[in-house]
C-alpha cells in the first residue's frame, strides 16, 4: 500500500513537513467521526512527534499484552501492521477493538484516494476479529455517509469479512456505486439479507465480471435456480470453491451429473463436491459422492 508523498517528508524539518500535510490533506474530502460522545466532529490526525518517536522505538514481539494494547492507537506506518498481527497472533481480539477504533479515529476524514496503512490494518484486524463487537465497531465505520473512495471499499470487505449483517436498504446505495470494486462486496453482503432475485439480476447483468460473479453466488447460495446457468459459465471460466458450492445449491440431476465430472478432473474441489452428495436423498448422487471420495 502506496503512502502519500507528504508522509515521506516527515524526516525533513517538521515545520516544512507538517505544513506540506496539512496543505494536502485539506484538499481531501473529509469524514465524520462517529465514534466520538456528542455531535459528529473532525478529527486532527497529526500524531505529535514526540508520541512517533516513542512508538518507532519499540518492539511489538517484545511487548506485554498490556503494552501492545496501548500501543495500537499511537502505532504508525512502521510498526501497525506487526502490532495488528501480534494481536491476532496472541488472540487478544475483544481486548484490541478500543484501540483499534481509536486508531482508525486518529486518521478520520483522510486517506479517501490514497489510503494510509493504518486505516487498513485497523479495519483489517476488526474484519479478521470477527466476533459481536468487532462486527458493531465496523458497522458504525461503513454507516458513515461521508465515506467515500478506496477507504469504503475496504471498509466493507473487512465488515463482510466479519460477517457483519447490513439491511438491503442501506446496501442499495452500495449496489448502485460507481465503483466496482464497492458493487462487488455489496452483492455479497446482499445475501445475508435475502433479496428478491430482481434485486440480484442488476448485479447478474453487470458490465464488471466481479460484480457478475459475485451476484450470482448470492443468488445460487439463495436458491434461486435463475443463477444456474451464469454459475456454470462462471465454473468453466474461473473455478473457485464458492462459485462450486453456490451451483450446488441450485443444480438439476444434469448439472449435478456434469459436477461429478469435473470433479474427478478437479481435485481441489472434489471433496466440497463428494461431500455435498452424499448428503442428498437421491442414492444416484449418494453413489457418485461416495467414488469421488474413493469409498463406494
Amino acid at each position: 500500500m502506496s503512502i502519500e508523498p507528504a508522509r515521506k517528508n516527515m524526516s525533513l524539518d517538521p515545520s516544512i513537513a507538517g505544513r506540506r500535510k496539512r496543505e494536502f490533506r485539506d484538499k481531501e474530502p473529509r469524514q465524520l467521526n462517529l465514534f466520538e460522545s456528542g455531535p459528529a466532529i473532525f478529527t486532527d490526525v497529526k500524531p505529535s512527534p514526540d508520541v512517533q518517536n516513542e512508538i518507532r522505538d519499540m518492539k511489538p514481539g517484545s511487548m506485554t499484552d498490556e503494552e501492545l494494547i496501548a500501543a495500537i492507537p499511537k502505532s504508525g506506518p512502521h510498526n501497525v501492521r506487526e502490532i495488528c498481527d501480534q494481536i491476532l497472533g496472541r488472540g487478544l481480539n475483544d481486548k484490541a477493538i478500543p484501540g483499534l477504533v481509536q486508531l482508525w479515529n486518529r486518521l478520520t476524514g483522510y486517506g479517501i484516494t490514497n489510503p494510509y496503512i493504518e486505516q487498513i490494518c485497523s479495519i483489517e484486524t476488526l474484519g479478521k476479529i470477527g466476533s459481536d463487537n468487532a462486527r458493531d465497531a465496523l458497522s458504525k465505520i461503513i454507516a458513515n455517509p461521508a465515506l467515500a473512495g478506496v477507504v469504503l471499499s475496504r471498509a466493507l470487505e473487512a465488515a463482510n469479512d466479519a460477517g457483519c449483517r447490513i439491511s438491503l436498504k442501506r446496501l442499495e446505495r452500495w449496489l448502485g456505486h460507481d465503483s466496482p470494486r464497492v458493487r462487488t462486496v455489496a452483492y455479497s453482503m446482499a445475501e445475508r439479507v435475502s433479496p428478491q432475485f430482481t434485486v440480484l439480476h442488476a448485479g447478474i447483468a453487470d458490465a464488471d465480471s466481479n460484480v457478475r460473479r459475485a451476484a450470482l453466488i448470492a443468488a445460487g447460495n439463495l436458491g434461486y435456480e435463475q443463477a444456474m446457468d451464469g454459475l456454470l459459465s462462471e465454473l468453466r471460466k474461473v473455478p473457485t470453491s464458492r462459485i462450486v458450492r453456490a451451483l450446488l445449491e441450485v443444480a438439476d440431476e444434469e448439472t449435478i451429473i456434469s459436477l461429478g465430472r469435473f470433479a474427478d478432473q478437479n481435485e481441489d474441489y472434489r471433496v466440497i463436491i463428494a461431500d455435498d452428495l452424499i448428503q442428498r436423498e437421491d442414492p444416484k448422487f449418494v453413489k457418485i459422492g461416495m467414488r469421488l471420495k474413493g469409498t463406494g
